[in-house]
Formats: structure tokens, sequence, C-alpha cells
């Protein structure tokens, strides 16, 4: 959908000015985010993470958890990459399609990892897993109260200006949570010397 406002989309400025910087850009933010959330639900599950005391009964709950979280990050970051190929303007459909699946997925991804965080027993007792929580919990909540009014508008073509920052809006907050992610791997045990 082209923009028919005066705040344009994010696929607008792309797709008209800078589509190979586009698709660089979304190509690599897909792979480091990938790399990133399935390594440190991995090492969540290979127990090396400071918040990870979860009982032996969990194992089989926590090992769905991380090929639910491994198979959404993977197609979440596929359809960023598509996206940026099919544009908006040639491929108005596709285009808002593999919007929809990548918000969808990451939106699975972010409420699993939250939730993990969540029923850790030792979250309360470091104050780093505690803030990371806060940080995705609070993304995670903005995230979603924002891609349903932006999903309807942009959708439906109604009120482009508001529609367009919306999507700035979601695109900016998704910076706090990969800064979050950082706070994941850098308190992995043994790393920090006690």
């Amino acid at each position: 959908m082209k923009s028919n406002g005066r705040i344009p989309f994010i696929s607008d400025i792309a797709a008209a000015t800078s589509r190979p910087l586009f698709i660089g850009g979304c190509s690599a933010t897909a792979t480091f985010a990938t790399i990133s959330f399935i390594s440190t639900r991995w090492l969540r599950y290979k127990r090396l993470f400071v918040a990870c005391s979860l009982s032996i009964k969990d194992k089989r709950k926590e090992f769905s958890c991380l090929v639910v979280v491994v198979v959404s990050i993977s197609i979440g970051g596929l359809a960023l990459v598509l996206l940026s190929i099919f544009d908006i303007h040639q491929h108005k459909i596709l285009h808002w399609s593999f919007v929809a699946i990548f918000m969808f997925c990451y939106s699975i991804t972010m409420s699993l990892i939250c939730w993990e965080l969540r029923t850790s027993l030792t979250i309360s007792q470091n104050n780093a897993m505690r803030l990371s929580y806060r940080i995705k919990t609070t993304v995670l909540m903005l995230e979603l109260i924002i891609a349903v009014p932006y999903s309807v508008l942009a959708f439906l073509g109604l009120m482009a200006d508001i529609a367009s920052v919306l999507e700035w809006i979601i695109a900016f907050l998704f910076i706090p949570y990969m800064l979050s992610m950082g706070i994941d791997v850098f308190y992995i045990k043994g790393y920090i010397y006690h």
C-alpha cells in the first residue's frame, strides 16, 4: 500500500529510494536476530543460563518451547527477508502477508521467551535478568497493543498517517527488545566472575 498521507510507510521509503539497502538490512537483521534468539534458547536449554533452574519434570515443556521458538523465529526471519524483496509497490498482497507473518512469529517468540523468564525460579534473585524480563514484557505489551490498530488501518487503507506512525513505532520498539537479548547472552553462567 502506498501511503496516501504525509508520513511514509517504511516500505514506501525502501521501495522508492534504497531497495538494495533495505533488503540487505532486513537480511542482516533477520540473520542476527535468529542467531541471537536460537543461541539464547539453546544455552537456556543446556542449563548454561543463570536464570534457568527449571526442574527435571519441566524438561519436556522446556524442549517444546525451544522447538516452537526456533521454528517461529526462523519463519519470522524468512518473512522479514521476503517482505523486503517483495516490495509494496509491485507485490502489495505478498508484502502485507509477509508483514503479518513476521509480526505474528515474532510475537509468539517474544511471548514464549517472556513466559520462560517469568516461570524461572531465579529471576527474582538476579537483577539483570529481572531487567531483561521487564524490557521484554514492556516491549511485547506495547507491540501487541499497537499491532492491532496498525494492522486494521494498514490493511483497510484508513488513516494512512496514523498507520505509518504506528509502523514506525513498532519498528523502533524492536531495538530495545533486541538489546535486551544482549543482557541474556551477557549473563551466561561462568561468563561473569564473582
